[in-house]
C-alpha cells in the first residue's frame, strides 16, 4: 500500500513542476524547385540528360537512350523538325545538335 503512495506522490510532484514544452520541430526544407532549361540556341550540342526551352515553352529534351522529345510528346532517335525547329542527333553519338529555330 505505501509503494502506491509513493507512486502518486511522484505523478503529483511531476504533475505540479513548471510546465515545459519541447521546442517545435524545424520547418521541413523546401523541395528544390525545377532546373528551368536554359534557351536553345541553334549550334547548340545537348547531351544525354539535358534540355532546352524552345519559344513558346515546349522544351527539347535527351533522353539517356539517345533519343530526343520536343514537348515530352515527340519522340524521335534521328530527328525531330516541326515548324521552325529541327535538330539532329550527331552521327555515332547520343548527342543532338539544334540545327534550326
Amino acid at each position: 500500500m505505501r509503494r502506491f503512495g509513493l507512486m502518486t506522490m511522484l505523478v503529483v510532484f511531476a504533475a505540479c513542476g513548471e510546465e515545459t514544452t519541447a521546442p517545435p520541430p524545424p520547418e521541413p526544407p523546401e523541395p528544390p524547385s525545377p532546373a528551368v532549361a536554359p534557351p536553345c540556341t541553334v549550334g547548340m550540342t545537348l547531351s544525354p540528360g539535358q534540355k532546352c526551352r524552345v519559344s513558346g515553352g515546349a522544351e527539347f529534351e535527351v533522353r539517356s537512350d539517345g533519343s530526343a522529345c520536343l514537348g515530352g510528346s515527340l519522340c524521335a532517335g534521328t530527328g525531330i523538325t516541326i515548324n521552325s525547329f529541327s535538330a539532329s542527333r550527331i552521327q555515332n553519338t547520343n548527342n543532338w545538335r539544334i540545327d534550326s529555330l
